[in-house]
């Protein structure tokens, strides 16, 4: 109403405008908060020897099903993948906005580091040209399917 608008046509023509971008966010700032904030807003750090039975009990009991322990190859592959890493681009992005410290790697071989926050949810064993592998839904993902 402050704009004064020469037509009753673009006065509405504004408003639609405005609603539309306002709306617009308000329906997609949830999804992307899961998608894109929630993994990194929710990280873990610390000694991954703590970390590994911690990120292993979010699975509710379907590793274990999978006959798949905490300490094996296939898991710690699994955790290697959502470590936050200085080298990827995105991670360190990420990492600058949230206000990470990643542990300092130069005092010999990283004992401890810092891991994606969303958990594995259900996970099932997936064969590939590489071997077997582990792929999960963590919480995130079904977070947003359930949205």
């Amino acid at each position: 109403e402050f704009e004064n608008k020469r037509t009753q046509t673009r006065f509405n023509q504004s408003l639609t405008m405005r609603l539309a971008f306002v709306k617009l966010f308000i329906f997609l700032f949830p999804l992307v908060r899961l998608a894109f904030v929630a993994p990194v807003a929710q990280h873990q750090c610390g000694p991954i020897d703590e970390l590994r039975p911690l990120f292993y009990s979010f699975s509710q009991n379907n590793l274990r099903e999978l006959n798949i322990s905490a300490s094996s190859v296939m898991f710690a592959d699994w955790m290697e993948i959502r470590r936050i890493k200085e080298s990827n681009f995105v991670d360190y992005t990420l990492m600058l906005l949230a206000g990470i410290n990643l542990p300092d790697s130069t005092n010999g071989p990283s004992e401890t580091a810092c891991f994606r926050g969303c958990y594995p949810k259900q996970c099932e064993r997936v064969s590939t040209d590489y071997g077997e592998r582990l792929r999960c839904k963590d919480s995130c993902f079904l977070m947003l399917e359930h949205s």
